[in-house]
């Protein structure tokens, strides 16, 4: 494969990287702005930087020898970090909610590997472990260009096993669908790095990265088209849609669950929408956690109110029980957070059997039962 090949074949996945990196300032989260953009930039660089090696390797001019010494130190560089950068965006984003995964430590103790090989790659200027640029100035493998190999793989296959583990606790389907893509991320890369090292002369390891990259992309922009910012659950649309599923398919029976958060105008107004907003928070964990057992779907309805969908049960007093329970937790959560106001819920639920009630009766019933439980509660705390 010719330089100029090389770069025909690299001209578009660049170009769809930067399109995408340019957009990523306007469409993505604060959560995964940073890491992915950095991941971004690094295989533009790799892409570059391989076409420049591939272009001046074997030209005779004096000064090709030394530019080609710089340009593939940076290359072999830029590899192991970008390897590495992948597990730490994997675990910012997987172990974001997971109040006891300290990711910093465990980031820390994983740059271990990283360190010692950039190390091996500094010392290749000496010893041509890792490459050597011979007076003919043409590119040779080093003996141990195996242990770049082999650590970025270790990367990979670690932040795989990470998101297939996250995939197993989450409920969410779309969270569900991100941790598989992540999971599969290096599926190309991998077919890329094989066809590589077998067929010595082709270079397709970074147009592969940049592949996944754009998939993982889509995925984001889906994810995030779907869930609330604030708490991470589906939004009003994505439950509008869920239960329209639910209705056009005929999956019954199902159960509708409101829930509100009791007094939240006012904690708004005293403490502040930071202070509310980690309220809404904390009660999205809960819920997370309380109807994590079960095949729930899980949304914020709007404002302080959240939406739970039940289907695996055709018991009412099991709903009942659940909803009991949920308001007992929260409660006590507030208790054992020592919060300075009463963190409390009201419920309201609905039943959907045989298009018996039309959906928005469905949800105008749950309504409702809801704001009945919310009279029923200021009348017996008046009271006591």
């Amino acid at each position: 494969m010719t330089g100029r090949e090389y770069f025909q074949i690299s001209l578009i996945p660049i170009l769809a990287l930067i399109v995408l990196l340019v957009d990523s300032f306007k469409q993505l989260s604060a959560r995964h702005k940073g890491i992915l953009q950095f991941i971004m930039v690094n295989i533009i660089t790799l892409l570059l930087t391989e076409s420049a090696a591939w272009m001046l390797n074997g030209l005779p001019m004096p000064w090709v020898r030394l530019t080609l010494w710089v340009i593939n130190l940076a290359y072999f560089i830029l590899c192991g970090t970008v390897a590495y950068m992948w597990l730490v965006y994997v675990c910012a984003v997987q172990f974001a909610d997971w109040h006891n995964f300290d990711i910093r430590k465990s980031c820390s103790i994983a740059a271990i590997p990283l360190v010692l090989y950039l190390v091996l790659v500094v010392s290749t200027l000496f010893n041509g472990s890792v490459f050597s640029i011979d007076e003919n100035n043409l590119y040779h493998r080093g003996p141990y260009i195996f242990v770049q190999q082999a650590m970025c793989i270790g990367y990979l296959l670690a932040a795989s096993t990470l998101s297939l583990v996250t995939r197993s606790k989450e409920d969410m389907r779309d969270k569900r669908s991100f941790c598989l893509v992540t999971a599969l991320f290096p599926v190309l890369p991998f077919i890329g790095a094989v066809l590589q090292i077998l067929l010595f002369g082709t270079a397709l390891l970074w147009p592969c990265a940049a592949a996944s990259v754009v998939m993982l992309y889509i995925q984001l922009q889906r994810m995030q088209i779907s869930l609330d910012y604030t708490t991470g659950l589906n939004n009003r649309l994505c439950l509008d849609n869920y239960l329209q599923g639910l209705c056009r398919r005929r999956i019954e029976p199902w159960h509708l669950i409101l829930i509100d958060i009791n007094g939240f105008k006012n904690i708004n107004a005293t403490y502040g929408h930071l202070t509310g907003d980690e309220v809404l928070r904390t009660v999205a964990e809960l819920l997370r956690e309380h109807f994590g057992h079960s095949e729930a779907f899980i949304a914020r309805y709007s404002g302080d109110d959240f939406a739970v969908v039940l289907h695996d049960t055709d018991s009412y007093e099991v709903i009942l029980s659940l909803c009991e329970s949920l308001k007992t937790i929260i409660k006590e959560e507030g208790i054992r957070r020592n919060l300075p106001y009463p963190l409390s819920i009201s419920v309201g639920t609905s039943r959907y059997v045989g298009r018996q009630l039309a959906l928005d009766h469905i949800i105008d019933l749950a309504k409702h039962r809801m704001q009945e439980d919310k009279k029923k509660q200021v009348t017996e705390s008046t009271a006591q």
